[in-house]
């Protein structure tokens, strides 16, 4: 809340033109979040790459005046309704990304090894891509959503490596899914998070860091921003959103701040 905490004047124009210089990306999509608030919704909804279904729902303030002890009082409580604008798009939006990559990091360091070297040995002996039958299984179906998810914005969601078999291995691209298989760390290992903090044993501790970074970079490559905002403004397909740096992935997997 800058106008509450710089008042009108000089302050509060200093800190929008520092948000426009230093941080132009993420101050432009602040401002685009603000911009595609639809004030005819009581819900906005999207779906992430690992098939996760956020449904947010628009809540607004009522008020209603009580008489106790023959004193009027305010009674405060939302009621989901929609309203004519709104903040919480971008902080919904980011915050869904962030509990995706919770669930991503969880999935890749704790992975089962028995899974992996059993997915392995289907992928060698894969002849290449096929359809899927006509009867599918539960996990035909979610093979299918996963590598249409990963097809539309980029992003495969180990999640995957679950339910492929020798089955439906045929659907996917067989060098994508070593790629993956080959980011994982050497060791499976546990990991407790709150959030965005991350706890494992110490002889860990630089495996979940990169972990960490792959993440990052993915996002980076992918068109999530773009996929997601389709789907929030209901044009889904319709949305290009180009990249300040198309090369800063090629920094990221390096880097040292991300945890610390």
């Amino acid at each position: 809340m800058p106008k509450k905490i710089f008042g009108e004047g000089a302050l509060l124009d200093m800190f929008y033109k520092t948000m426009r210089e230093n941080a132009p990306a993420a101050w432009e999509l602040n401002e685009a979040f603000l911009a595609v608030w639809d004030p005819t919704v009581d819900m906005h909804s999207w779906t992430l790459p690992d098939n996760f279904h956020v449904h947010v729902k628009v809540m607004d303030q009522e008020k209603e005046t009580v008489h106790f002890l023959n004193q009027p009082f305010d009674v405060f409580y939302n009621v989901n309704r929609p309203t004519e604008s709104g903040r919480s798009l971008g902080a919904n939006c980011i915050h869904s990304i962030d509990g995706m990559i919770v669930r991503e990091l969880t999935r890749r360091c704790s992975y089962n090894p028995e899974v992996v070297n059993t997915l392995r040995l289907v992928l060698e002996a894969d002849n290449g891509t096929s359809p899927l039958g006509d009867t599918m299984t539960d996990d035909d179906e979610m093979v299918a959503t996963l590598w249409d998810h990963y097809n539309e914005t980029g992003y495969l969601s180990a999640r995957i490596i679950d339910h492929l078999n020798a089955d439906n291995i045929g659907y996917v691209d067989g060098a994508v899914i070593r790629q993956l298989l080959d980011s994982l760390p050497e060791k499976p290992f546990k990991v407790v998070s709150i959030h965005d903090c991350f706890r494992c044993l110490p002889t860990y501790g630089n495996d979940l860091r990169r972990q960490y970074n792959i993440q990052l970079q993915m996002i980076a490559q992918s068109n999530l921003l773009s996929v997601l905002l389709g789907q929030i403004i209901g044009k889904p397909g319709r949305v290009h959103i180009g990249k300040l740096d198309p090369n800063l992935h090629l920094e990221i997997i390096d880097t040292n701040y991300a945890l610390s």
